[in-house]
């Protein structure tokens, strides 16, 4: 009884192309398929292999290095290459053909992507970055380059405002959003700019309450209506005048006097009437412009009571 004859395994033609280049490698189809588990290397006596799901491929045999190792291993021909819808996902690779500083804009540098101006920076942001002409980026580098110049030019013009007086958070945030700075831009300084502890809203009040009490007397409400306008808080702006009138040792009495002694050098001297009827209608007009000037600046309606019959009493002798 004849049988039918096998048919012709993948790995049955695999041998050694001359003593030189290999040697044959004997029974490596039935050890392969021998072996179990996927995802791990099957072992062809000391030759290594990929596992079997990958079986059907095609094997090359060549002498390892060094030569006294004498053995031999089987590995893979090189990757194909990657398709096009892989390729199309991978980065693409430019170079930087030129920084050039700006004429008319001081501080600022074209950054030049393959002879084409793709954005404008500070000299600062460059430095940061490490970017040289020649180097090969990304657009990923060119747009974490965009956000740094944005961050920095949020900054700059927080200090310049700061520089110029001090502000508090709502404040300065306000004139931020008002120059075009986008929202997360300026949340990013400002929180920044606090950690470092050059903004702060405590400090911000009791500087503009100390100013107020030595140069523009204001009474409580005034100073916390001034405080609110700005930007802090009710609670807050209470707590902070009464501290300040406490450590300057003034109270809001002695306040409104140095209001009123200020109103008095700018509205002069009342020339007396002969006639009784026009002296009482200029002292009564008098006294209707203190109580106007003192109540805009947030006295009480006592304090001013009290002071406008010092001035007005005094202006009379």
């Amino acid at each position: 009884m004849t049988h039918p004859a096998r048919p012709a395994h993948p790995f049955a033609g695999l041998h050694a192309r001359g003593r030189s280049r290999g040697r044959r490698v004997a029974g490596a189809a039935s050890d392969l398929q021998n072996q179990r588990g996927r995802g791990r290397p099957a072992l062809v006596g000391s030759i290594p292999t990929r596992p079997r799901s990958c079986a059907g491929r095609r094997l090359c045999v060549v002498r390892s290095r060094p030569r006294h190792l004498d053995s031999a291993r089987l590995y893979y021909p090189a990757r194909r290459p990657l398709r096009a819808d892989r390729l199309s996902r991978q980065e693409a690779r430019i170079r930087i053909t030129a920084l050039t500083p700006q004429p008319g804009r001081a501080g600022r540098i074209a950054v030049e992507v393959d002879g084409v101006v793709r954005l404008t920076t500070a000299p600062e942001v460059v430095a940061a970055a490490g970017l040289r002409v020649g180097d090969e980026v990304g657009e990923s580098a060119l747009a974490t380059l965009e956000e740094g110049d944005l961050a920095w030019r949020v900054r700059q013009a927080a200090l310049d405002l700061l520089a110029h007086r001090p502000r508090s958070v709502a404040e300065l945030r306000r004139r931020l959003l008002r120059k075009g700075f986008p929202d997360r831009a300026v949340d990013a300084c400002l929180a920044d700019l606090h950690e470092r502890g050059w903004l702060d809203d405590d400090a911000f009040a009791a500087t503009f309450v100390r100013e107020r009490i030595r140069r523009r007397p204001r009474g409580r409400r005034g100073l916390l209506a001034e405080l609110r306008s700005r930007g802090v808080g009710a609670e807050r702006a209470a707590r902070v005048v009464e501290e300040t009138l406490a450590e300057e040792d003034v109270s809001e009495l002695e306040l409104a006097r140095a209001a009123a002694r200020a109103w008095s050098r700018r509205a002069g001297r009342v020339e007396p009437a002969a006639d009784p009827a026009a002296k009482r209608e200029a002292w009564l007009r008098q006294r209707r412009r203190l109580y106007a000037y003192l109540a805009r600046r947030g006295f009480s309606a006592d304090v001013i009571g009290a002071v406008v019959a010092e001035v007005t009493r005094r202006r009379q002798d």
